[in-house]
């Protein structure tokens, strides 16, 4: 077993339970500890693993409060942003992924090699990005429900979960490499493409549309197709 557990979160919608299925599918191929699904709603999950421990969520309603997110898109998706931080707390030694994070390799070396803390890895519009997170030996994730809300009426909000947990986790954090994680920005998709073959794990941020609706595009990055080959 290895030192950490899994950690992820979803509501199972229709649009994004295949790579749902494809992300946890892709932790369990090459890890074998447990992986706790905390599951917004009452959908059931496809999944049969005796290695998953699943947490149901309550759906709640936060548009009621005064919340200074000024990116409609993410304001929209407020209820489950505030579900991801919350499914943090309490757990010690964890690897936290979304959605569209597919894993390639154990990330038992990038455990390994990595000083206690926060490993994330960078991104422009905040120090780190919250969709891939590893814990190690801390217990910075103590925070309240009410701690969110005050962030969020307090501060002016572009990305409500990097932002919180960027500020919550300041002195803690821990830059991880290229090495540990692709990033596929829109940007740079096919920059990065060689990487694939010796990266531990790939974040698609922004990767998701190109997956789940590729008639919406006219060319799917080369870079996704590589992807989806590796993880099918």
């Amino acid at each position: 077993m290895e030192e950490f557990i899994g950690i992820t979160i979803s509501d199972l919608n229709d649009k994004y339970l295949p790579l749902t299925i494809k992300s946890i599918n892709s932790f369990l191929k090459f890890h074998n500890t447990k992986l706790i699904v905390y599951i917004v709603g009452n959908k059931e999950l496809p999944i049969q693993d005796n290695r998953i421990e699943i947490i149901r969520m309550p759906t709640t309603d936060y548009t009621n409060y005064n919340l200074n997110i000024i990116n409609k898109k993410h304001y929209k998706h407020i209820n489950i942003f505030i579900a991801k931080l919350i499914c943090l707390i309490g757990h010690n030694n964890f690897i936290f992924f979304e959605n569209d994070v597919f894993f390639l390799k154990n990330m038992k070396d990038i455990w390994n090699n990595m000083c206690d803390g926060t490993g994330f890895i960078p991104i422009r519009h905040s120090l780190m990005n919250s969709g891939l997170i590893i814990a190690k030996n801390t217990n910075i994730f103590n925070y309240t429900e009410k701690d969110i809300i005050k962030f969020y009426t307090e501060n002016i909000i572009c990305n409500p979960c990097d932002e919180f947990l960027t500020s919550w986790c300041a002195n803690q954090l821990r830059r991880l490499s290229d090495n540990a994680c692709v990033i596929a920005m829109s940007y740079n998709y096919d920059k990065k493409i060689h990487l694939l073959n010796t990266c531990h794990s790939v974040h698609c941020v922004s990767g998701k549309q190109f997956i789940t609706d590729p008639q919406r595009y006219k060319k799917i990055p080369e870079f996704i197709n590589e992807l989806m080959k590796k993880i099918n």
